[in-house]
């Protein structure tokens, strides 16, 4: 789980699990988020509500299909493992434009 902040691209983290994560993301919302739903075997997906609350684009990364994120998140870009670097810098910079 990455947090990017600002135009430069300042990241914060990587997280290993959620709550961390959430505590930083709700303090400094950032820029963009990259998650994978499916952090540290439990749905992230009422994270992902919330960055989207805040006006945060949300890229998710995952090896599940996109079936399975609610229409909340139906215009989040969607990342399937095994991803390559470029596909992932590709959809943060969509995200953010």
């Amino acid at each position: 789980m990455v947090l990017v902040t600002g135009e430069g691209g300042s990241v914060l983290g990587p997280f290993a699990s959620a709550y961390p994560a959430f505590h930083a993301s709700m303090t400094k919302p950032p820029t963009v988020a990259l998650l994978d739903p499916d952090l540290d075997g439990r749905p992230c997906l009422r994270w992902a509500d919330a960055l989207v609350s805040l006006g945060v684009p949300i890229v998710l990364l995952t090896g599940y299909e996109p079936d399975i994120a609610p229409s909340l998140h139906a215009g989040a870009a969607w990342i399937t493992n095994p991803a390559c670097v470029d596909d992932v810098l590709k959809a943060l910079s969509a995200a953010v434009a």
